[in-house]
């Protein structure tokens, strides 16, 4: 995978980094920093690179290739890194935010059930996608698709933001805001700051919020399907988000399209959108989006629009509008498993992508039509060399 070796956190020494990362029981190595680049930066997301430095070693923290056995649900729609060796899942079964150790097997170390706080009743289905954090707060987009059936389901139209604080082994979670406004801002000319007027017709053709029913609008068919959400900051955009789309693809392309405003969104405020970039991920649509500060960029997790068993996909992109995205590897996943989230962590350029096991075999049953005790999901490590 060809990701730049560019540790974030080196502003504080390499010593005392390396010094923390050992106590956490991580693998380190170095390599020659870049000729002509401050290989420290600043960590602050921003897209641009520094000036001056000169070749020097850089440490580069590797996470440990050991998969884990998350127990609780069956997939890992969306996480976040706490620290190095701890994430905050979501899944897309339950309002459930689920904190685990990496690379364990087991239940999760604390439970949060979210449903109050998001307007979400008895057997409610919010399908949380993906998530970002941004400093102690995390933003979390659901897929503001239909049923499977094709009929609309408007508590799956939410825009969440959730406060963290404390520190391993003991978090708290708490729902800050639970808008429901930002599909309706999205097919809203207005509210963009580049509007396409082609890309607005294929979000509405796939979205219909007129239809109450629309079978051919079921979200692994041609209706409207969100699964990724990711910091791109740019340069006169701090905050700016980038939502990934599983479908619609027009032209066959994946869209990504950028959130000015999340800040101002989680207050109650209107959205506010960049534009739409037209990504060639080979046809297909992505399933999930983080920004690595290691590589600078935003990695994406692209795969089948509807449940086929693959190909995926890790691109990278810049980010930034129009850029094209760059195939950094194919992924081999075990059988039935669908990848559904890419999970960074600070200090090392290597990756963890999480998979949704519902068809997964566990015992004489799949994990989705198990016992609900025996329910699990995985996760892959990618290193980058």
């Amino acid at each position: 995978m060809p990701i730049r070796t560019r540790s974030t956190a080196l502003r504080l020494g390499v010593a005392p980094l390396a010094a923390a990362l050992l106590a956490a029981g991580c693998g380190i190595t170095t390599v020659g920093g870049p000729e002509g680049q401050d290989p420290g930066g600043d960590g602050s997301g921003d897209g641009g690179g520094g000036d001056g430095g000169g070749s020097q070693d850089v440490p580069v923290v590797r996470l440990e290739l050991t998969p884990g056995r998350y127990r609780g649900p069956c997939d890992g729609s969306g996480g976040v890194a706490l620290d190095f060796k701890h994430f905050l899942s979501l899944s897309d079964e339950d309002q459930v935010a689920r904190v685990y150790a990496r690379g364990a097997a087991g239940a999760p170390l604390q439970t949060f059930d979210l449903s109050a706080s998001l307007g979400a009743g008895a057997g409610a289905e919010v399908d949380l996608e993906d998530a970002v954090r941004v400093g102690d707060r995390v933003y979390a987009i659901s897929s503001h698709g239909r049923t499977n059936d094709g009929d609309l389901d408007p508590v799956r139209h939410r825009f969440v933001a959730i406060d963290l604080a404390g520190a391993a082994p003991t978090f708290s979670v708490a729902v800050a805001a639970s808008r429901t406004r930002l599909l309706t801002d999205l097919l809203d000319t207005a509210r963009w700051t580049t509007p396409s007027s082609t890309i607005l017709a294929a979000l509405q053709a796939a979205a219909r919020p007129d239809l109450q029913s629309a079978p051919d609008l079921a979200p692994k068919l041609q209706g409207l399907n969100i699964e990724g959400l990711t910091r791109a900051p740019l340069t006169g955009a701090p905050e700016r988000l980038v939502i990934g789309l599983r479908n619609p693809r027009p032209a066959g392309r994946a869209l990504a399209v950028s959130l000015l405003n999340p800040a101002e969104l989680a207050a109650g405020g209107a959205a506010r959108f960049g534009e739409a970039t037209e990504l060639d991920l080979g046809g297909m649509g992505l399933r999930g989006m983080a920004w690595s500060d290691a590589a600078r960029a935003v990695l994406l997790l692209a795969g089948p629009h509807d449940g086929a068993a693959g190909p995926f996909r890790i691109y990278r992109w810049s980010g930034a509008p129009g850029a094209a995205p760059v195939l950094a590897r194919e992924l081999t996943v075990p059988t039935n498993a669908h990848p559904e989230a890419i999970v960074t962590y600070p200090g090392t350029p290597d990756v963890q992508v999480l998979y949704d096991s519902d068809d997964v075999a566990i015992g004489g049953a799949t994990c989705k039509t198990g016992p609900a005790a025996s329910r699990e999901f995985g996760d892959l490590i990618v290193q980058a060399p």
